[in-house]
């Protein structure tokens, strides 16, 4: 029994994933949050409260200063109130939109994870809508890997193009959120995945197609900008060292020619 008892078991425990971009767009998406902004603010907030109310608890049982306690409990529940209106004040609508887009598709991301850990994500969703997720799947991971190239934060991508590289990723993001919402909807659940009932889908894979070639276009043309910059600059020093060089030695042969004037 070749591989072991488990492989005749399981099948699936060794097989070749029927849409390999899909899922490795799900062990990805599974451990990312959903919100990672707001669990970090949340996260604050809940950390000066716990840190606070046993300080107040010891300071009014122990040093007998209820009042003390109590003062430091409120400051700590005033500040992580702060934090929290503070940043629903600072947050965009772009962040709020793709909070809400991932937040709808989370309850068919979790429904895909346990397909795939089961090996049964062709058999419920079909060839159909599987080769759209997996399309859409293939553009996302395309996107970030050329997004999260070192190109980008190097000198050579300069300051204006964090804040497009920031907004892409969003997007990508959001798109393929919506897209996993679109394929559960029931406009989505027909037979024929090429029906009309599909077409939202379809436009949305040719979007995220499109954002993925303009990103690996763009660091393509970033890389090739850095290099040159690179390229160019020890050349400009040797240059600038070679014509120093040549004045200095031109400036001795003119006072050898003065001297033998004299």
């Amino acid at each position: 029994m070749y591989g072991g008892w488990w492989v005749w078991h399981w099948p699936w425990s060794r097989r070749e994933p029927d849409f390999p971009h899909l899922e490795a767009f799900l062990d990805v998406e599974i451990t990312r949050s959903v919100d990672p902004r707001r669990d970090a603010v949340l996260a604050l907030s809940a950390s000066a409260i716990a840190l606070a109310a046993p300080a107040a608890i010891l300071l009014a049982l122990l040093a007998r200063q209820p009042l003390a306690g109590m003062v430091l409990f409120l400051v700590a529940a005033a500040f992580a109130l702060a934090r929290i209106l503070r940043f629903q004040a600072t947050r965009t609508e772009e962040e709020r939109s793709l909070s809400r887009a991932r937040r709808d598709a989370r309850a068919m991301l979790l429904q895909l994870y346990a397909w795939k850990q089961h090996g049964r994500l062709k058999r419920m969703l079909g060839a159909g809508v599987g080769e759209l997720l997996d399309q859409g799947g293939r553009y996302w991971m395309e996107c970030r890997a050329a997004l999260g190239s070192d190109v980008w934060n190097s000198a050579g991508a300069g300051a204006p193009w964090a804040g497009v590289r920031e907004r892409a990723v969003k997007a990508m993001d959001a798109a393929m959120a919506r897209l996993l919402v679109l394929a559960g909807s029931a406009n989505c659940a027909e037979s024929d995945f090429l029906s009309p009932g599909y077409d939202s889908c379809h436009k949305m894979v040719e979007e995220m197609r499109r954002m993925a070639r303009e990103a690996r276009r763009l660091t393509d043309k970033l890389v090739v900008r850095t290099a040159s910059e690179f390229a160019d600059s020890p050349v400009s020093e040797l240059q600038e060292a070679l014509g120093e060089m040549r004045r200095l030695e031109a400036a001795e042969d003119e006072l050898d020619q003065l001297d033998n004037l004299d």
